[in-house]
């Protein structure tokens, strides 16, 4: 995730929770995680699979465009509210890099040290041969033949996001790629804002306009492309309110619409994977964001299970790979089942595995994120931080 903020942003100015979008949330890192244990446990869809097997080669499917949702939800929980910090003339550089770097620091870095340990552990002292990439013809993801991605400048690099720009993604955590974007969206969209906002300052437009050039310069195409999914999440939010004002009627019309349109980009992705369709649904998505904010929370247990999902999420995003490659690894491999009571067993312990994991890494770091942003806070108390995230 890619990941949208997760935790304190996903309000409104009141203080209300988002229940629909942490539901949106908590279910796209549960898509990525069910994609990766199918690819390890089960063959390839075959249409013999029986009545099962192409509802559920379907939804594990999508892990790729919940990584796109996951842009859009980040462009509207965090962009939105610092494009409407700067027109406002009441952005803080050090406030906005401080909630960023903590909120992704504190789940990242424990998420490295422990791929770093789970990858020891299965190719230097159980000595797996999945380490050394003898599956990757079976996988459609893992270690490949011939490269070593645990070295010290790829830890570093993913530490500060150049994985795939100046570095591999570390270990076997492949899904690490989608933060890269995730970062440097952070940092691109509100220094464009910045650079043509009337409240900045001569001194600020300059600095803004030579962080965009740097950065236009830095990155590969693809991730430039898919920032326009992130800015359009961003600009969603500028339009919550007018969304808020609609009568009931056309606010259902245009929330069947938008849905429609979601569900058609989807299909198309699927389809046609390329970048030009991921755009197309990180815009239809984009433009579901305020609708479904407007939509009043429920509570109850749907509040607790969407609560419970988001709050994890990024944790279960940022560690599953790991863990279920060691396992799968060590316990199966090479074996992968067809569509049967063998292969659900198998998948269904790989990820209540992965969910226990995610659960204790997320209590053990990233519930303390308030704590790290305040010690990040301390050298900087002469910017006058306000507790509200940005």
């Amino acid at each position: 995730m890619v990941s949208p903020d997760q935790r304190s942003p996903d309000t409104t100015p009141h203080g209300r929770r988002f229940e629909h979008l942490d539901l949106l949330r908590g279910g796209a890192a549960l898509l990525v995680l069910l994609g990766h244990v199918r690819g390890f446990v089960f063959v390839d869809y075959a249409p013999t699979g029986g009545h099962w097997a192409a509802p559920f080669y379907a939804l594990t499917s999508l892990g790729h465009q919940a990584v796109i949702l996951f842009f859009a939800l980040s462009g509207f929980l965090v962009g939105g509210r610092a494009l409407a910090e700067i027109g406002a003339g009441r952005w803080s550089l050090p406030n906005y890099a401080v909630h960023r770097l903590a909120r992704l620091w504190t789940a990242l870095i424990p998420a490295l040290i422990a791929t770093a340990v789970l990858d020891a552990l299965g190719r230097d002292v159980l000595h797996l041969a999945g380490y050394t990439g003898e599956y990757a013809t079976i996988l459609s993801s893992g270690p490949a033949p011939g490269t070593d991605p645990t070295t010290l400048a790829a830890f570093f690099g993913n530490i500060f996001f150049l994985q795939t720009i100046a570095v591999p993604v570390f270990g076997t955590n492949g899904p690490l790629w989608s933060l890269a974007n995730e970062f440097w969206y952070y940092v691109l969209v509100p220094a464009a804002w910045l650079a043509l906002a009337r409240s900045s300052t001569p001194s600020a437009r300059t600095a803004a306009a030579l962080t965009v050039l740097g950065i236009l310069i830095m990155l590969p195409l693809p991730i430039l492309a898919l920032a326009s999914i992130w800015l359009a999440g961003a600009l969603a939010w500028q339009m919550s309110d007018r969304i808020a004002a609609l009568p009931r009627r056309r606010f259902t019309m245009l929330l069947a619409l938008i849905i429609a349109a979601t569900l058609a980009a989807i299909v198309i992705a699927r389809a046609h994977a390329d970048l030009t369709s991921d755009i197309m649904l990180g815009l239809a998505c984009a433009a579901a964001l305020p609708c479904l904010a407007r939509l009043p929370n429920l509570g109850g247990v749907y509040g607790r299970l969407t609560f419970y999902s988001s709050e994890i999420s990024f944790t279960l995003y940022v560690g599953h790979f790991p863990l279920i490659a060691l396992l799968w690894f060590a316990t199966l491999a090479p074996t992968q089942f067809p569509v049967g009571f063998p292969g659900f067993a198998a998948f269904a312990a790989l990820v209540i595995a992965a969910l226990a994991y995610a659960t204790v890494m997320w209590w053990a770091f990233e519930r303390h994120t308030a704590g790290v942003r305040c010690l990040m806070q301390r050298p900087f108390r002469a910017a006058r931080f306000n507790d509200r995230p940005a």
